[in-house]
């Protein structure tokens, strides 16, 4: 008996593009593919679906669309860009270990652009400016770049082998350094839990945290204490309060993607005596890292609002009330504005001038 060839290809773009989004492979895909031909009963063998013909069909539509994107971006025809990139360690094709990319992405007059995220060997400055060089070189932008955006750790910013000088000398010409304000505001957070005498922990747990969130459960989330009910609160907040809260209230308005900086606004708004958009809600406390000021904020500010039914030392106390009363009046907006390299210089001066009579 002779077998009939297959006749109808079943991979087209959009199909390629949801098995890509939904991470299935070419293996699973033929057995999904199959399944769903007999389901509005059709005859397999009448499609071609084997993982040889899907693997080569996905690949060839991954071509096509990135040479889509990239024709478009290319008749934008823009005469200058910034870079940004910023490492991350993420799961690697097999799902089974973690490798450690670079996200590169390039910005101009209204559009923003992913141009890759190519596997690092090593965090070195040297790897991070081969792989950024690489990458424009291979979108023909070197010509185009003009400003580098990076956080602030020794691999970007050493002197002699920091990926922003490797890749000014590959350049061959003079890139203005615009360093990410969050990293240079989380330097400063810190220094404010170093003064305040908050010894968080070398370790990876934070014991007063720890605590909080055993207690968690036990808290009526009813009975919180806003600020009017604390003095130092009240002497340092008091004339700012309102300025504080209407930011507050306008930023949770513009509807932030990130639910850690929803939370904290909601929980500054609830400090100052008023309700966030949906209502007063209290998250159970989560986790937390010692080189992120988000989570520790949000912590501070909780333990703040219930400190009536949590046990703290006069010495916690004390750290505490400096903390919450340094994020509300000096923090907030100029962690929520640091983005704005147009109004940074004078939002470096505000936020100066409201640290030196706190």
């Amino acid at each position: 008996m002779e077998i009939k060839r297959a006749r109808f290809e079943i991979i087209t773009p959009r199909l390629s593009a949801a098995l890509d989004k939904c991470k299935i492979s070419d293996r699973d895909a033929v057995h999904l593919l199959t399944a769903c031909v007999e389901a509005i009963s059709l005859n397999p063998l009448d499609f071609v679906i084997n993982r040889t013909s899907i693997r080569r069909s996905r690949q060839h539509f991954r071509e096509l669309k990135s040479s889509s994107i990239k024709s478009k971006f290319f008749d934008l025809n823009l005469n200058f860009l910034t870079i940004h990139w910023d490492s991350k360690l993420l799961p690697d094709i097999t799902g089974k270990t973690k490798v450690d990319r670079l996200p590169i992405i390039a910005t101009g007059p209204d559009t923003v652009q992913l141009l890759g995220v190519p596997e690092l060997s090593a965090g070195t400055g040297y790897e991070v400016s081969s792989a950024v060089y690489d990458t424009l070189e291979d979108w023909s932008l070197l010509h185009k770049v003009q400003a580098f955006v990076f956080d602030t750790t020794a691999s970007n910013t050493g002197r002699l082998n920091g990926a922003c000088v490797l890749l000014e000398h590959k350049l061959d010409r003079d890139i203005l350094y615009l360093a990410c304000r969050h990293h240079i505001l989380e330097i400063i957070l810190q220094s404010v839990f170093v003064s305040s005498k908050f010894n968080p922990s070398s370790g990876p747990d934070i014991p007063l945290f720890k605590r909080f969130k055993n207690k968690w459960e036990t808290i009526d989330k009813t009975k919180f204490s806003i600020w009017s009910t604390n003095n130092k609160a009240k002497n340092v907040l008091g004339v700012v309060r309102q300025e504080i809260l209407m930011f507050a209230q306008k930023k949770l308005r513009d509807n932030f993607p990130r639910d850690d900086y929803k939370e904290f606004l909601q929980l500054i708004v609830i400090f100052l005596g008023d309700i966030p958009p949906g209502g007063i809600k209290f998250r159970q406390p989560g986790s937390y890292h010692l080189a992120r000021w988000m989570a520790k904020g949000i912590y501070c500010l909780k333990i703040m609002l219930f400190q009536n039914q949590f046990n703290l030392n006069a010495n916690e106390k004390k750290a505490i009330q400096t903390i919450c009363c340094f994020i509300v009046k000096c923090y907030t907006e100029i962690w929520f504005t640091a983005s704005d390299a147009l109004q940074a210089p004078l939002n470096d001066i505000y936020f100066i001038k409201k640290t030196r009579i706190l």
